[in-house]
């Protein structure tokens, strides 16, 4: 989707850069991006009658795609600071290199539950994003949306309450996923 309004945004370009509004676009855009839109406006190679120019900016709609980009801008700028949120993800997703290590090695009931905490934060924002990106309201409707963020913060909220009573009232998570590796290995 993003790379649809990227190169929606470059096609315009040119258009821009004619109409003045990008007036640092000059230095940056080589000259031979321009160039077949010169040669079929001049004269010598044009073939087109004015007639049937005519009849192609009547029956064309215009395009327009600057009160978009403001829109969007807006719009991205009034939810929140998603910059934040992207490298808070991140942070956690490359935590779990070393966390998930350590909460099997040191069998500690603050390592697991830092582990639980950390893993249904980074699944809940994972899946929170799949519903966003795909059960669009313009797409399925104002109901669906709602009924699945609902049942997000449900399962979610019953994942953190399941692994936390793992954590503090059972063997934990290392020792779990260690008692599950040992499962059909015979004792010795």
């Amino acid at each position: 989707m993003a790379s649809f309004h990227l190169m929606r945004s470059i096609r315009h370009l040119p258009a821009f850069v004619k109409q003045g509004q990008l007036s640092f676009a000059r230095s940056c855009i080589p000259a031979e991006l321009f160039r077949p839109a010169l040669i079929l406006s001049d004269a010598k190679y044009n073939t087109m009658t004015s007639s049937v120019k005519d009849g192609f900016k009547r029956n064309l709609p215009q395009i327009s795609s600057m009160p978009m980009i403001a829109n969007q801008s807006r719009l991205a700028s009034t939810v929140g600071d998603h910059v934040r949120l992207w490298q808070l993800e991140r942070t956690i997703a490359a935590s779990f290199i070393g966390l998930l290590p350590a909460c099997i090695i040191l069998e500690n009931a603050i390592v697991d539950g830092l582990f639980g905490i950390l893993l249904v934060m980074h699944s809940h924002w994972g899946l929170e994003a799949l519903i966003l990106d795909y059960a669009r309201p313009a797409v399925v409707g104002t109901l669906l949306p709602k009924v699945l963020n609902f049942l997000l913060n449900l399962i979610s909220a019953a994942t953190l309450a399941g692994l936390l009573v793992l954590v503090y009232n059972g063997p934990g998570i290392g020792k779990s996923i260690k008692s599950a590796w040992a499962i059909g290995k015979e004792e010795k």
